[in-house]
């Protein structure tokens, strides 16, 4: 009987050591591929945030703020209220952003998604991307509730109410 390796030839002994270190090795080789895979399926989402969604959202971000600014140019409404109705239409911009935004990084990174699934980390990959773009989204959105308080406070301290919104 040959109980916890007991009356085993040095040979099988050798051969079960042999085994079990060439195993933990494909293992460490395994682990640190999926390392490196996942940290390159991250980088190219965070290529992805840098390069096409942070230009896009800053964009939105400029076209309300340019629109903020022109509110003085229409003097039958008040410059406050256009600048809530601004910020209104901003948020619901920000909602397509972030929804099209996600889209496209899907679509960017199709072939590292299709990889994580295989991996079984598909799921942490759609969250990282889900987190950048809301990173995103939220800071835009932030800003542009600060630009639209400064500026209804510059109004009010010039003297307009609003007529369709509460003060």
């Amino acid at each position: 009987m040959k109980l916890f390796g007991f009356g085993k030839s040095k040979e099988e002994r050798t051969r079960e050591a042999e085994a079990k270190r060439l195993a933990e090795e494909a293992n460490a080789d395994a682990l640190k591929m999926g390392r490196e895979a996942g940290a390159a399926m991250m980088a190219a989402v965070d290529n992805f945030m840098t390069f096409r969604a942070r230009p896009v959202g800053e964009g939105i971000y400029g076209v309300f703020v340019k629109r903020v600014s022109e509110v003085m140019n229409e003097p039958e409404n008040s410059p406050i209220d256009l600048v809530r109705i601004e910020a209104k239409i901003f948020v619901e911009q920000l909602g397509k952003f972030n929804d099209e935004m996600k889209e496209e990084c899907h679509n960017q990174t199709n072939e590292w998604l299709d990889l994580a699934d295989t991996m079984g980390i598909r799921d942490s990959i759609e969250l990282y991307i889900t987190n950048k773009i809301s990173d995103i989204f939220f800071e835009l959105f932030q800003r542009s509730v600060d630009h639209a308080a400064e500026a209804i406070q510059g109004y009010q301290a010039l003297g307009y109410k609003a007529i369709l919104t509460q003060d």
